[in-house]
Parts: structure tokens; sequence; C-alpha cells
């Protein structure tokens, strides 16, 4: 499911493992959650790559049909899940790095947001979007904040209102995607931007203060439980 293990000395691992296209259901979602939770409280001494297994997709967010099978109290749990595993992101203080192997879309996007830094293969049909107004699901509230504290306001209503999909390189021209690779050297590009980033001394401090009030959000919405935008859904 999230499968945890070391590619070089100080640096850990997480792959979304869920066959076909790394979709989030219930228990991946906690899952990711507790190793989030698991690397802010002893923290590798380089950092964390996140990624998804195999080629075709980094995650494609919420699984759909697992979505489908949820009564509306089950569709609350999810969204409340969703909105903490994005707040315990914000919590680790070494750098995070996700290496965008193949599609990134909704809360696969908003995981990728989620990391310090965003290296996406560049093969011109992988797909990075937001698709909820096309799924019909809105987001939740933890996913939301990310949104609108990280994406210029034109930007966040282009993607989100249209559910349009764009390679990798149209992302980085957006300035969501930090680095373009090759897919063969993804994870070697993955440790040489951890590395660069953890000999920083003031790294863990500045990131801190960078992601304050976003993180200061992030843990007051998933405290206080509320989804006002899925409780509107039949």
């Amino acid at each position: 499911m999230i499968a945890t293990d070391s590619p070089a000395a100080g640096i850990v691992r997480l792959t979304i493992d869920l066959p076909p296209v790394n979709a989030l259901d219930v228990g991946a979602i906690a899952a990711l959650t507790q190793a989030f939770r698991a690397a802010a409280a002893d923290p590798p001494a380089i950092g964390v790559l996140l990624t998804g297994a195999g080629t075709k997709a980094f995650c494609a967010g919420v699984d759909v049909r697992a979505f489908a099978a949820l009564d509306h109290a089950g569709r609350l749990d999810l969204a409340r899940a969703i909105t903490g595993m994005t707040a315990a992101a914000f919590t680790i203080p070494c750098p995070v790095v996700a290496l965008v192997n193949g599609h990134a879309l909704g809360g696969g996007l908003v995981l990728a947001l989620a990391t310090d830094w965003r290296i996406a293969a560049d093969t011109p049909s992988i797909r990075l979007g937001l698709p909820e107004a096309q799924a019909g699901v809105p987001f939740p509230q933890g996913p939301l904040a990310i949104l609108r504290h990280l994406l210029p306001g034109t930007l966040l209503r282009r993607l989100a209102l249209s559910s349009a999909a764009h390679s990798p390189a149209d992302m980085h021209g957006f300035g969501l995607v930090d680095e373009l690779a090759e897919l063969p050297v993804l994870t070697e590009r993955g440790i040489a931007r951890l590395q660069a980033l953890a000999a920083q001394p003031g790294f863990a401090i500045v990131k801190r203060q960078v992601n304050a009030a976003l993180a200061a959000e992030l843990t007051a919405v998933a405290a206080r439980g509320e989804e006002p935008f899925w409780e509107q859904l039949a």
C-alpha cells in the first residue's frame, strides 16, 4: 500500500503502491498520514522522497470506486481524513521532495504540492490537474487551504474550474513543478535535491517560517473536523 525503503543513506522513500493508478482509499490515506507523522517524529537525516509505484501514475487522487461505495457519513470521514493527511505532511521538518513519475490528479497533485520541491518526469503524456469539478467532488478543507496558499488566484481559478490537465512542462511553466527530469534519472535527481536542501544549516527553521501560516491553518481545520462543502453532497 505505502511502501517504505531507503534509496540512499539518511533518506526515506515513501511509495504509493496501489495499482493500477495509485488512487487513494481510506486505508492508503491513513497509512500516508501515519508515515508523515513518523517522519515528523523521527526525521531522517537527509529527507523524504514521495513517489508512486510504476510509471503510469504518481497518484490519481481519491479512488472513485471507493468513494462511490461510501454513504454520506463515510464521505465526510474521508474528507476529514484527507485534511488530516495534508496537515500531517506539513509537520515534517526535514526536506521532502515529490518525484512525480506519472499522472498526478486531484488529491495526487495536492500531495505533490504538500512537499518542499517537485521534480516531474519530462514525459509529455503525463497529466497533472485538478478534475474535482468534472468528478463532481468538492475539495476537502485541507487541500483547499493548500491550493489557496500556494497557487496564484488566477491559476487556481483556471485549473479548478476547467478541470483541465496539463503536461509536466506546462506545470513547470506555471511554477507548480520545480524541475523536469528524464524518468530513468528521476530518483537520482531527487536524492541530489534532498542532499542540497539538507546541506543548508537553516533549512528546518526557514521551512517552518515559510510554512507557518499554512501549517497553522491546516492544523486548525483538521482539529475542527468541519467539511462544509462536503456536507452539501447528496
